[in-house]
């Protein structure tokens, strides 16, 4: 059984370390950002709209977020009941 390097990394110059490196630390940051972020433990939250389902007046009613904007208007938004 081989020790130290492996054969795959021996046969590889110091660009493909460097990609190899910034790719296996874009995956951990990843990974690292998706734990940060899970749900395990953590009280259920509504997602950003507190009217539509989640901690608001209408929890458990189906309601609709509806947005209009147009071009040098103002965006309206609204909540229509289903």
């Amino acid at each position: 059984m081989p020790t130290g390097i492996p054969a795959t990394f021996r046969r590889m110059d110091w660009q493909e370390m460097t990609a190899l490196a910034v790719v296996a630390a874009t995956a951990g940051a990843f990974l690292v950002a998706a734990w940060k972020n899970s749900s395990v433990g953590a009280p259920s939250t509504s997602g950003g709209c507190g009217s539509c389902g989640g901690h608001g007046s209408l929890r458990g009613s189906k309601a609709a977020l509806v947005v209009h904007s147009k071009r040098g208007e103002r965006p309206r938004v609204l909540i229509k009941e289903r």
